[in-house]
């Protein structure tokens, strides 16, 4: 990843929401560049719903993009994007580092101890909106995204995306409209998942499309981007 790169894009989209370049952090640590670009991604995600015609608007205006220690509650006090048709109240939140409620945990028998498996992280998500202090539930997820910028994608993430993708959504017997697009009456793209979240493994290694084919069949896109 080009970090010059990386921050010219992150501060050509932020710069329209007033978003303080302070927004990127500093340090050369791997820590520190995976925030970079996630914060890259982030701006990916806004230009996709962009494209699909929501209008985006940010929370803090003049504000700044905040990073969690850890990943926890969705909190409408976080700084955060609002996605809106025009016209329209907006119909979806985006935060970062967000945890939500699995599948899994959805189906336990009322009464069962729950445990650490019942609840995974986000990267970046796309959430039913006004949603706060909770972990969203799998069906409020609209699209969940994994960021991961590295020289060498271990096969290990893709059996992870997998499992993600079926947290969040059982295979569907056909494709359908995904939650995003159908809420901006378009057809495309489509999943074959149910609820119909979008589910992105975005990462600087160009050898991710060697992996894409069955994760495709679940409806996850693996995305080659290294800015």
């Amino acid at each position: 990843m080009n970090r010059v790169n990386a921050e010219a894009a992150i501060n050509s989209v932020f710069s329209a929401y007033g978003i303080a370049r302070s927004a990127i952090p500093a340090g050369a640590s791997s820590h520190v560049r995976g925030k970079v670009y996630e914060l890259y991604v982030l701006t990916l995600v806004i230009r996709y719903l962009r494209r699909l015609g929501y209008l985006v608007s940010f929370s803090h205006p003049r504000g700044t993009v905040q990073f969690k220690a850890s990943a926890g509650f969705l909190k409408a006090s976080d700084p955060h994007f609002f996605a809106a048709q025009p016209g329209v109240s907006p119909s979806f939140d985006i935060y970062v580092d967000v945890e939500f409620q699995t599948l899994g945990s959805a189906r336990l028998k009322s009464g069962t101890t729950s445990d650490l498996s019942e609840h995974h992280e986000i990267d970046i998500g796309v959430f039913t909106y006004g949603l706060n202090n909770v972990r969203p539930a799998h069906t409020d997820v609209a699209l969940a995204v994994e960021c991961k910028a590295v020289v060498s994608l271990p096969k290990s993430v893709i059996r992870g995306m997998l499992g993600l993708r079926r947290e969040l959504s059982l295979l569907a017997s056909r494709q359908r409209p995904t939650v995003i697009a159908e809420a901006a009456d378009h057809s495309r793209p489509t999943v074959p998942a149910d609820p119909a979240s979008e589910v992105w493994l975005v990462t600087t290694d160009a050898s991710v499309s060697s992996y894409s084919n069955s994760p495709s069949e679940f409806g996850i896109s693996c995305i080659y981007k290294n800015p």
